[in-house]
């Protein structure tokens, strides 16, 4: 690590600091350093390295999926600049814990507004096709599932999907 350091011609004790902390949670696979690191720096340059390394060691335990969710929401709300595709992770993975559809619902939608990509499109609007369902909001979760199939009527995941939403009907 400090060869890293010194390699990027970095002349700092934050930075040092931070990549020590960074070490001993790829260590022990545990992200309670890093936990820490992020309550005590929120305007760190690292917060977004920290945030995703802490959230990945607590979803590889699967024993926290309120803090696993919390720590993806305060990643995806720091980046003005935030990947369409990220976006799309962010509302698939709330759909997948069971949290904050209401706020997923809302960043899916602004990419489906904002993709250019007509594949990359559908794939957003089966993220909110899922959302809806699990919100049990089964007719709406219809309605977007078969603007998939009528895009890719051969699609095995949105005709899996179709088959799913249609058994609450």
């Amino acid at each position: 690590m400090i060869e890293a350091i010194l390699a990027a011609n970095i002349d700092s004790s934050g930075i040092a600091s931070f990549f020590s902390i960074l070490y001993e949670a790829r260590e022990k696979e545990d992200p309670e350093s890093l936990l820490r690191y992020i309550e005590n720096n929120p305007e760190s340059e690292n917060l977004k390295r920290a945030l995703s390394e802490a959230m990945f060691y607590i979803r590889k335990k699967g024993d926290n999926k309120k803090l696993e969710s919390e720590l993806f929401l305060k990643l995806i709300n720091l980046d003005n600049k935030l990947s369409l595709n990220m976006i799309n992770s962010f509302s698939w993975r709330m759909s997948e814990l069971e949290l904050n559809l209401e706020i997923a619902l809302e960043k899916i939608n602004y990419a489906i507004e904002n993709v250019e990509d007509i594949e990359q499109k559908h794939m957003f609007i089966d993220t909110k096709a899922e959302l809806f369902y699990k919100m049990k909001r089964f007719e709406s979760a219809l309605k977007e599932i078969k603007k998939c199939i009528k895009y890719d009527p051969d699609n095995l995941h949105y005709n899996k999907q179709l088959k799913k939403i249609n058994k609450h009907f």
